[in-house]
């Protein structure tokens, strides 16, 4: 006889995923952080000890510069997409719950871990300072700061 896979093993797997994309997109936004801490300080290192008079310290400043703000771009994106992952898995997790045939009704909605973190996420106010607005304002502060770092090792 084949066994089936049932509602309660895609629930559990849902929860895994949840947990995965979550951990998984603060991962590489740490890592971000990190490498583009990194980076500057090498710029700046950079910029201080090759002599003013070379033509080569604009090229490998400006090249540095152009390297971190599509390094930036990129992570946007990828910050975007792992959290519509994460959302997705929100939205399928809601739905089992609120689905009376799949979900007894008669537990209470503060045991709906899918329905309250999607009830939080939608109602509460400062929507700015959500996971997406920091993971995509993050990138983006990174992306005009190497801007800003490209024309100074412009016109240095």
């Amino acid at each position: 006889m084949e066994e089936k896979i049932d509602i309660k093993d895609i629930y559990s797997s849902l929860i895994q995923l949840t947990i995965h994309a979550e951990s998984i997109t603060w991962e590489r936004f740490n890592s971000f952080l990190i490498g583009n801490s990194i980076f500057i300080l090498a710029w700046v290192q950079l910029f201080i000890a090759i002599p003013v008079d070379l033509g080569l310290k604009k090229f490998i400043l400006s090249i540095m510069c152009s390297i971190g703000m599509v390094g930036s771009a990129i992570f946007l994106y990828l910050a975007d997409r792992g959290r519509a992952f994460l959302n997705k898995y929100i939205e399928i997790g809601s739905y089992i719950e609120n689905d009376p045939g799949l979900w007894p009704q008669e537990i209470n909605h503060e045991f709906k871990p899918f329905s309250k973190t999607k009830n939080l996420r939608d109602l509460l106010p400062y929507s700015c300072a959500g996971s997406r607005a920091v993971l995509r304002g993050g990138s983006a502060l990174f992306l005009f700061f190497y801007l800003a770092l490209l024309i100074i090792s412009l016109i240095s």
